[in-house]
Parts: C-alpha cells; sequence; structure tokens
C-alpha cells in the first residue's frame, strides 16, 4: 500500500487520532494517552451544532485567495478529498466565541484534518488549553515545538507525490497569549487574557505552507487577510521559487508574533488608570498629623489621671464619659475606610502578576522561534534554492523583528513589575490604617474599662458607706423599740375611765395600776 492509500485509511480512521498518524515521533502509549485525554474533553472542546471553519487558498482574485466556509464535516472532507495536490498555500483559522466557549467545530471535522495533515499529537497540548471552563485553562501556559526531516536518514519522512508533498519538511507549534479588549453587551469594556495556538509546516521541495490557528475571534484572520491584499510578499501565490514562498512564511509568523504586543501598552496605562482612582480614598485617611502609638498610651495615662480629679469634682459621671464618647465617635469612622478600594486593589495585583507571567512565557517563546529559525539557516542539510535571493538577508530581518518583540514585551515587564512594587506600597499603608486603628480601639477599651472600673470602686464605697448608716439606723431601731413599746402599753394603763360612777351625771377619773407589785 502506497503512502496516499495509507493517508486515506489514516483518514478514514479519524475517531482514533492521533493513535491513526502514519509516522508519528512518540510511542504507542504516549498517542492512547493524547487519544483518551480527546475522548474526556470532547464535550468540552468542540461544539458541532456552531461549526465555522474558514480556509484561505490562492485565487486569480485581485487579493491573491479565496475564503471558503465550511460548516459540517461532510462539507470539509469533500474539500479535502478532491483529486488535486496541495495548494501553494492554506491557512486554516478554527476560532469560538469566547476565551471559554467550545471551538466552532465538531471533533470529527478537527480530527479529519488533523489526520489529513498529520498534525502531531504534542499539539493538542495546545488545543486543550481552548474549549469551556469555569476557570482558565493550564494556568496561562504557552509553549513552542518543532520538528523537521531535512535528513535523508529521517525516519519519519512522509512523501505523498498524489498531493504534492515531498516528505521535506519543517513543522513549528506555538502558543501565545495576549491581552484583548472586551466589550460586553452594556457597552461597558474590559480586558482579558487570550490565547493563539498555530501549527506550521513548510515544504523545502515544493514551497507549499499550510497554517491552521487556533483563536477565540477573527483578528489574526483579518489581519492576514490585509497583509494578503497590500503587501505581494506576503502572497504565496504570487512568490518565486522557494526563497519567496519561504520568505512569505517569515512574514506570515510576524503577523502572528506582532500580536502578542499590540495591546500591553493601553492595557498598562488602563491598569495604572484603575490604580490611580482606587487609591484616592485610601490617600484621603493617610491625615499628615496622625497620632504616634506611644504618644496615644501616654495621653491615655494623663487622661486618666485627669479623670481621675475630674470625679472627685461636681459630677463625674458626665465629664468622663463625654470623652469617651468622643473617642468612640473616632472609632466608628472605621465604617469610611475603603475596604472596597482595599479588595480592589487585591484584584489588580492579582492580574498584574498573572500578566507578568503571560509577558515572561511570550518571551521565552519568542525567543525559542528566533533559535529555531537561526539554527534551521546553519543547516548543512538546508536546500539551496531555499537559500538563494534574499533568504539571509530576510532570515536576518525576521530575527531582528523577534528580537525586537521580545525587548518590547521585556519593558513591558519592568512596567508591570513596577505596578506590582507601587501597589504593594499601598496596600500597606492600608494595613498600616487598620492597625492604627486596631491600637487605638485597644487604648479606648482600656480606658473603658478604667473607667468603669472606677466606677465601680465608687459604687462600692458608696455602698459601703450607706451600709455602714443602715446598721447605725437598725442598732438604733432595735435598743429603742423596746422602751417605746413599754412606754406606750404603760401610758394607756395607768388611766382609765371609770364609767360605772358618776357624779351629778359626771364623771370621775380613778387611778387604776393594772399590774399589782
Amino acid at each position: 500500500m502506497d503512502s496516499y492509500q495509507s493517508l486515506k485509511r489514516c483518514c478514514e480512521q479519524w475517531s482514533t487520532y492521533p493513535c491513526n498518524l502514519l509516522r508519528p515521533d512518540q510511542r504507542r502509549n504516549v498517542l492512547e494517552n493524547y487519544h483518551l485525554i480527546l475522548d474526556g474533553s470532547e464535550i468540552r472542546l468542540f461544539q458541532a451544532s456552531t461549526e465555522d471553519i474558514r480556509i484561505l487558498e490562492p485565487s486569480d482574485s485581485p487579493n491573491g485567495y479565496i475564503e471558503q466556509i465550511f460548516t459540517s464535516p461532510f462539507g470539509l472532507r469533500k474539500h479535502l478529498e478532491q483529486n488535486r495536490k496541495d495548494p501553494a498555500f492554506s491557512l486554516i483559522f478554527v476560532q469560538s466565541d469566547n476565551v471559554r466557549t467550545p471551538l466552532n467545530c465538531s471533533r470529527e471535522s478537527f480530527a479529519f484534518l488533523s489526520s489529513f495533515y498529520q498534525i502531531p499529537a504534542y499539539f493538542l497540548d495546545f488545543v486543550s488549553s481552548f474549549g469551556y471552563s469555569a476557570e482558565r485553562q493550564d494556568y496561562h501556559m504557552t509553549g513552542f515545538n518543532s520538528y523537521d526531516t531535512l535528513e535523508p536518514s529521517t525516519s519519519n519522512a512522509l512523501e505523498i507525490r498524489q498531493l504534492g508533498r515531498s516528505g521535506s519538511e519543517h513543522v513549528v507549534q506555538y502558543m501565545l497569549r495576549s491581552v484583548e479588549k472586551l466589550t460586553d453587551s452594556s457597552s461597558n469594556t474590559n480586558w482579558d487574557v487570550h490565547q493563539m495556538a498555530v501549527h506550521h509546516r513548510y515544504d523545502f521541495v515544493y514551497g507549499k505552507a499550510l497554517w491552521l490557528n487556533i483563536k477565540t475571534n477573527n483578528i489574526i484572520s483579518e489581519r492576514i487577510k490585509e497583509a494578503m491584499a497590500e503587501d505581494p510578499m506576503l502572497n504565496f501565490a504570487l512568490s518565486k521559487g522557494l526563497s519567496g514562498s519561504f520568505t512569505a512564511t517569515l512574514r506570515t509568523h510576524l503577523i502572528h508574533l506582532e500580536w502578542c504586543d499590540n495591546s500591553w501598552r493601553e492595557y498598562i496605562c488602563d491598569v495604572e488608570g484603575e490604580i490611580r482612582k482606587t487609591v484616592k480614598g485610601i490617600k484621603a485617611l493617610q491625615t499628615s498629623d496622625r497620632p504616634d502609638i506611644h504618644c496615644s498610651l501616654l495621653e491615655g495615662v494623663v487622661i486618666n489621671e485627669m479623670e481621675a480629679k475630674v470625679m472627685e469634682t461636681d459630677d463625674p459621671q458626665r465629664s468622663v464619659p463625654r470623652r469617651l464618647t468622643k473617642e468612640l465617635e473616632d472609632l466608628t469612622n472605621l465604617e469610611n475606610l475603603p475596604f472596597e478600594e482595599a479588595e480592589k486593589l487585591d484584584a489588580i495585583r492579582e492580574r498584574l502578576e498573572n500578566s507578568l507571567l503571560v509577558l515572561q512565557l511570550n518571551i521565552q517563546t519568542l525567543q525559542d522561534i528566533s533559535d529555531h529559525y537561526e539554527n534551521l539557516a546553519n543547516r548543512e542539510s538546508l536546500p539551496s534554492e531555499v537559500m538563494k535571493g534574499s533568504f539571509f538577508s530576510d532570515l536576518d530581518s525576521f530575527s531582528q523583528r523577534v528580537g525586537r518583540i521580545r525587548k518590547n514585551l521585556e519593558i513591558r515587564v519592568t512596567q508591570v513589575n513596577s505596578l506590582i512594587s507601587w501597589l504593594r506600597k499601598k496596600q500597606q499603608l492600608f494595613e498600616g490604617l487598620l492597625r492604627q486603628r486596631s491600637v487605638q480601639a485597644s487604648c479606648f477599651l482600656t480606658k473603658t474599662s478604667h473607667f468603669h472600673l472606677d466606677r465601680m470602686e465608687q459604687i462600692a464605697h458608696m455602698t459601703r458607706e450607706e451600709t455602714a448608716s443602715m446598721h447605725v439606723i437598725t442598732f438604733v431601731t432595735m435598743v429603742f423599740l423596746p422602751v417605746s413599746f413599754l412606754a406606750s402599753f404603760c401610758v394607756v394603763g395607768f388611766y382609765s375611765i371609770d364609767q360605772s360612777r358618776s357624779v351629778l351625771g359626771g364623771t370621775s377619773l380613778a387611778l387604776v395600776f393594772p399590774c399589782e407589785f
């Protein structure tokens, strides 16, 4: 069975991708593991109901390309299986509605496409970062991978003459992330980190190029179409020879790579403005006459002594509470502390730290891409047809452009680090204000405790005095009560009215002794 028939059979077994690859770089158990991961992520990654795969290929139109849209696996298979050789270039775009929704294609279309172009299994590492998820996937992962079959002894070279594939090629795969401004239904704008996965293949004999771009919107596809209409050097169909087509691949790379640098300046400016707006509430509480902690404690001791003197004066129950009431009113200003602003600063700091990670990972990926092409130029097995014309100058220009993008990102890293340091100081200021209020609250509670303790001692003293008075009164009462009783009884008993005796209708008084002695 020739290689073409093997490829057709491979495409028929699309459901087993990547185990169906003809010349895989990985062992069988690794491929099976990728297949299991793809099975488990199918619902999260793919959405057949919204399938929308766009392919740009050369044409005789003024723009030099034709765009075809496929909304079903049947249409895609029919297009790929037509009896023809691969076009000079093929730019395939797979998108999603946003960063946390499935890709607008079915698993069948993706697997069939990957089988037809023999896309390596490790590209699935990048694809897995897309799809539906409540939280982000892979924690801002970026990456780079490449291989080539330039050496004659390469065992995984796959020549398919019916499709115009020589088998002498190099493959570059990378993933980048960048910030993009989004506008919701309420016309509110916010920033979010988006990812982009790219698979690129270039044939060193026929000069044919394949691009598979996976992204959450159509920014890259629109930029590439605009560049192809304006820049003749970017049009593969108009490129002359291998040197011209290779230069076109470098220019296409730059469109992808420049995307990861375009929006960072605006994003950092917006974050800086958001920080300045948020810290206003904290600055308002930072007064110049903020008391020192030790002075506050010393003042508390002096006030306690003054209160002790006041308590000996006319109205001790009013002077001290008035002072404590004023301090209590000062402490109730805790409601004015900008807790909401502090939470915003914490959220902004988390966003900046994530942005810092994205920038640093992008810098490493850009370095890997630049190193790959510099090493490629030094390969002895590189076809001489490619190195004709302006090959080296174009490659030097590409390396310089990539280096410039990398330097720009390093500048953004410095800016983000500075913003994080600034945020850390503002958060420390807020924490200092909270500590100050905590010390003030402790002092207030201490003063209140002393005041109530003094009041209780005063009440206890007054209670002791009143208890002593009651004891005296009780003693006097107990002493004089029997005497008073006897006196009252005797007074009543000495005199009585003898109503039995009367002289001339009158009465006479008799002294009666009720008791005999």
